[in-house]
């Protein structure tokens, strides 16, 4: 005999499944940040799968997930160039689009293109320490990114009066990566990736009284990484000079 089933159990029932498909999808469930007013520090790493000196930068990178002012004071982004992938391997997560990034770094420090490099608030950084991703009580305004489904709605308030153009941009990270290299300088070799760039984005942001807004749509893939994360940051129109990001795993 079939059991009927009861108003409030059927209520439920369907408030679980409701919730269970947002927790599969990320992308569906509303998701919201906001940074201090305070600087957060955005660290990026130019690297990839085709040159021997790389993963050790990228092992310590890796380290940074432990850290307990993850996403709060600091945000490390891993970016990985082609330029190297005639030694023999083809880097899967390679771009021309991150190798035109670090050349126009290079033009604005006036320095060259290598790898590892590491690039903190825009500027060159030669050393391996966490100590400067601590606050420095620098303000410089708070950013807010709220998501309604995949779209998602960006504030940014100066902490100055500002009359600059920004632009806002976007990346989402991939983390736990394990990519079994077959060929090139690390044939052989298990390489573990996190904060890993899988897409790069960017919107012009609309100045309204003294903050400045937009809206961006974001499509993500599941199947391109276990763990991911999403990061907004805001520059000046014409450089990659980072006033303030935010952002955090999904």
């Amino acid at each position: 005999m079939q059991q009927k089933l009861s108003y409030k159990n059927w209520l439920g029932n369907l408030g679980l499944g409701v919730f269970l498909i947002l927790c599969a999808v990320p992308s569906l469930a509303d998701t919201a940040w906001k940074s201090s007013v305070e600087k957060v520090h955005l660290l990026e790493l130019y690297s990839t799968q085709s040159c021997s000196s790389c993963p050790p930068a990228q092992n310590w990178v890796s380290t940074l997930k432990k850290e307990k002012n993850l996403w709060k004071t600091f945000i490390p982004v891993v970016f990985h160039v082609d330029y190297w992938d005639y030694l023999g391997w083809k880097d899967p997560f390679s771009k021309p689009q991150f190798t035109n990034r670090q050349r126009h770094y290079a033009k604005e420090l006036q320095s060259k293109t290598y790898t590892p490099m590491f690039i903190l608030d825009g500027e060159e950084s030669r050393q391996r320490s966490k100590s400067p991703l601590q606050s420095n009580g620098e303000k410089v305004g708070v950013l807010q990114a709220k998501s309604m489904g995949d779209q998602y709605e960006i504030q940014f308030t100066p902490y100055s009066k500002t009359e600059k153009s920004l632009t806002l941009r976007y990346a989402v990270l991939g983390s736990d990566i394990k990519t079994d290299v077959k060929a090139g300088e690390n044939s052989g070799m298990q390489l573990h990736h996190d904060f890993l760039t899988l897409e790069l984005g960017k919107e012009s942001l609309v100045r309204k009284g003294t903050a400045y807004s937009g809206k961006v749509k974001i499509n993500f893939d599941k199947n391109k990484s276990p763990r991911q994360a999403l990061v907004f940051w805001v520059t000046p129109q014409n450089s990659l000079k980072p006033i303030q990001a935010v952002g955090g795993y999904l």
